[in-house]
C-alpha cells in the first residue's frame, strides 16, 4: 500500500510557502472557505483579519429592540410550556386508571422533555438578559 503524499503546497496571503497538505484536506479548507486554489497543487489560506471583523459586526448586530424581541417571545414560550405541560399531566392523570405502569413511565418521560425544555428557555432567558444589561449600560 502506498501512503498519501501531502503534495499541495500551503502558501499565505503574501505567497510564503507554509508547509504541505493532502489533497483532500485541501479541497476541505478550500470547501469552508477557509483557503483558494492558486494552482492545481497550491492553496493560498484565506485572511485570518476579515473573520475578526465579522465577529465584530456580528456582536454589534443586536439591538437593545432585538434583544428585548428575543427575550419577550422565550417568556411567551415558558408560559406556554407550563400551560402545556399542566394540560398534559391532567389528561394523562385521567388515563392512569387503564394502564398504571406504562402510562406512568411516559408521563415521566414526556413531563422530563418539558423540564429539559424549560431549563434551556431559563437560561436563554437569563443569557438575553445579560446582553440586554450590557447593551443598555454602553
Amino acid at each position: 500500500m502506498t501512503p498519501i503524499e501531502k503534495n499541495v503546497i500551503v502558501v499565505d496571503e503574501q505567497g510564503n510557502e507554509l508547509h504541505r497538505t493532502y489533497a483532500k484536506r485541501a479541497k476541505g479548507l478550500v470547501k469552508k472557505g477557509r483557503a483558494h486554489f492558486v494552482a492545481d497543487n497550491t492553496i493560498c489560506l484565506a485572511s485570518t483579519s476579515g473573520l475578526h471583523e465579522e465577529e465584530e459586526h456580528m456582536k454589534t448586530d443586536l439591538t437593545i429592540r432585538e434583544i428585548f424581541t428575543q427575550m419577550t417571545q422565550l417568556q411567551q414560550q415558558l408560559a406556554s410550556n407550563e400551560m402545556s405541560m399542566d394540560h398534559l399531566r391532567h389528561s394523562l392523570d385521567s388515563a392512569l386508571c387503564y394502564e398504571v405502569d406504562e402510562i406512568a413511565e411516559i408521563v415521566e418521560n414526556v413531563c422530563s422533555v418539558f423540564t429539559n425544555r424549560e431549563r434551556t428557555l431559563q437560561n436563554l432567558l437569563r443569557m438575553y438578559e445579560q446582553m440586554y444589561a450590557d447593551l443598555k449600560n454602553e
